[in-house]
């Protein structure tokens, strides 16, 4: 696993994206616009924190000229887990699921790097 040492010098493990892009669906069966991104996370507990990050599929059509959809989601959800690890924000809970949402906004910010 790759490591990352965060602002408050905490050893964090994450195994980088494990799945993704997934789409989401509505209870009723019709699709969600939402895709998602999982990833495990070890935070120097025994047991290691899923991440699920949405990634709205607005920002697409938004975005003309990226190359690959798939590569610039990954590449920003990645940036995302990356930065929120290292800037010590809320703790990860282990044992369960942390949810984030992106939006259409950091999407596009983080193509435009």
């Amino acid at each position: 696993m790759p490591v990352i040492r965060s602002d408050a010098g905490v050893v964090i493990a994450w195994s980088g994206i494990q799945a993704g892009p997934i789409q989401e669906y509505e209870p009723i069966g019709a699709e969600s616009p939402w895709v998602r991104y999982e990833a495990e996370v070890g935070i120097g507990n025994p047991e290691t924190a899923k991440v699920i990050v949405r990634v709205p599929k607005t920002w697409r059509g938004q975005a003309p000229g990226i190359w690959s959809v798939d590569a610039a989601e990954r590449q920003a959800v990645n940036e995302f887990i990356e930065g929120y690890l290292k800037a010590d924000k809320k703790p990860l809970e282990t044992g369960t699921t942390n949810y984030f949402n992106m939006s259409d906004e950091q999407m596009l910010e983080s193509c435009r790097k």
